[in-house]
């Protein structure tokens, strides 16, 4: 089984190699990750974002927002890759 996101780096110049459900993403622009511990509920909070170049695509972004309220109800919107 693929894991699910791998963002790794060699050094602290280095371009972070991205796999996304097993894919390699090439041409990469901008990653945004940010990631908080649970509460006492055990609710954790994920948000990432990847921008790269697609030939014939432009610039695509794979996305994942994970908004918390106060009262640790959770919207999630879906993964998904949107074309710019």
């Amino acid at each position: 089984m693929d894991k699910f996101l791998t963002i790794e780096l060699d050094d602290i110049e280095s371009v972070p190699k991205v796999t996304y459900k097993g894919e390699d993403i090439t041409g990469r622009i901008k990653i945004s990750f940010d990631w908080e511990s649970g509460n006492e509920t055990g609710n954790s909070k994920l948000n990432f974002k990847i921008n790269h170049l697609m030939d014939g695509h432009g610039i695509t972004t794979i996305k994942h927002e994970d908004i918390s309220s106060r009262n640790d109800i959770h919207h999630i919107k879906p993964i998904d890759k949107v074309k710019w």
